[in-house]
């Protein structure tokens, strides 16, 4: 008997494909290594549980089989022995007579999870701090505040009016939507984020008054940084899940860039002091 993948998202037997993909988005917003308090190993074992039941053909596979071959890819090269040779010989090989009407899809191909799909993530934060020669020495803890896009307390990010969705009407659920793209080698069918839920598959029932729906707003947030014993004028301190937040995915990092203040003069025994820290590298 291999993994309860059901019992690893926290979902009954029968749920349906949309309370798979939120209860997914739930866990991995959680257990994300780059958030604090993330479990990459957590992630990782919730990522494979998705890739299984988030796909039909594998759900399928895996609800008969109990998970005893079900997940995954059977072959070292990543396509469980699929040839792509193959393929185009049967389609009438790519560029030639044969392509004309040949139609394919890529969702289909690289599962469920979407081959080129990537989590949603925020920006990205940097700033600067001015610290003096004996808190570079010794280490010290710092306050700051800074004024950014910041979570919305009051919807919880999810732009909604007390937190209350409903299935987006576009993309019925799924996040996604096909696009048809014309190419040399055929008709391909993308799978591409709604525009419409952005990719979250739910849209809210009422906006929130108080991000207007954004699921975030500027304010200003104190944060704690720790700088480290030793720290040299240009290092960066970066503090995971402190930069700015994505609505259904993980927030970016603030990384605190470092300048020491050295005093313009100094006596005989500071430059002596100095002199000793260059020596053990600091």
């Amino acid at each position: 008997m291999g993994k309860d993948y059901y019992k690893i998202l926290g979902v009954e037997r029968g749920a349906s494909e949309a309370e798979i993909k939120k209860a997914f988005r739930k866990l991995a917003h959680k257990y994300h290594p780059d958030k604090n308090g993330g479990n990459e190993k957590k992630f990782k074992e919730i990522s494979e549980a998705y890739a299984t039941l988030g796909d039909k053909k594998k759900r399928q596979q895996y609800d008969i089989t109990g998970g005893a071959s079900a997940g995954g890819f059977g072959n070292s090269n990543g396509f469980g022995g699929f040839d792509f040779s193959d393929f185009a010989r049967q389609s009438g090989g790519f560029g030639g007579a044969g392509t004309q009407g040949f139609e394919f899809d890529l969702g289909d191909i690289f599962g469920g999870m979407g081959g080129f799909s990537r989590e949603k993530r925020g920006r990205d934060i940097q700033m600067d701090l001015n610290i003096t020669l004996s808190e570079a020495i010794l280490g010290v803890d710092k306050t700051i505040a800074i004024n950014k896009d910041s979570e919305c307390k009051a919807c919880q990010g999810t732009g909604a009016k007390g937190g209350d969705t409903a299935k987006c009407g576009k993309c019925h659920g799924e996040g996604s939507i096909k696009q048809v793209r014309r190419t040399p080698f055929g008709t391909i069918n993308m799978q591409e984020p709604c525009p419409n839920c952005e990719g979250l598959g739910e849209v809210p029932k009422e906006k929130c008054k108080e991000c207007a729906g954004k699921g975030s707003y500027k304010q200003s947030t104190e944060i704690e940084v720790k700088i480290p014993a030793g720290i040299q004028s240009g290092q960066g301190v970066q503090i995971h899940g402190a930069g700015e937040p994505s609505k259904g995915g993980t927030p970016g990092d603030l990384i605190v860039r470092v300048h020491i203040d050295v005093p313009s003069r100094l006596n005989k025994k500071q430059k002596e002091a100095i002199e000793n820290l260059k020596k053990v590298g600091l």
